[in-house]
């Protein structure tokens, strides 16, 4: 396989496990709210926790992303995704 055809392996799976991430955080930070702030604020605990769920998933997406990536050495496999880029170009 190619670089570019392991990197949309990567990006359909990261995809489908930053759904999953979200929909998780999206949930406990419902009940959390719920069970903090109580029922009466339930319209603001879903806004705030949808909000907050969603960028809870993309932050740990990024982080777990960034771990297989190096734990695995698809550096090399994969085209540049999360990989900072170590050297710079000189002008």
């Amino acid at each position: 396989m190619t670089k570019k055809q392991n990197t949309i392996f990567f990006i359909l799976f990261g995809t489908i496990a930053n759904i999953i991430f979200s929909f998780f955080f999206i949930i406990l930070f419902i009940a959390i709210g719920i069970k903090v702030f109580g029922p009466q604020n339930s319209t603001a605990v879903l806004g705030i926790s949808f909000l907050a769920g969603m960028l809870m998933g993309m932050i740990v997406y990024r982080k777990v992303g960034e771990w297989v990536i190096f734990k695995f050495h698809l550096e090399d496999k994969l085209d540049p995704l999360f990989v900072k880029n170590k050297t710079k170009k000189k002008d």
